[in-house]
């Protein structure tokens, strides 16, 4: 089983949108290894904003 949310590495572009920026409210998202995102679970609210603003659809939810 999958965690609630999470990234897709083949897809991520490593870009930073997700973790340089204000995209998450709650700062649960961190640069790991390569770029590719990292997510605090215990921080995270699931807004799912990291979702919407990924330019290629590399941070995926579970519903």
């Amino acid at each position: 089983m999958y965690p609630i949310i999470y990234v897709i590495a083949e897809r991520c572009i490593a870009c930073g949108i997700c973790y340089l920026s204000d995209v998450c409210p709650v700062y649960a998202i961190s640069e790991g290894p390569n770029g590719v995102p990292v997510f605090n679970e215990d921080d995270c609210i699931l807004c799912g904003a990291c979702v919407q603003k990924c330019p290629v659809a590399a941070i995926v939810m579970n519903n």
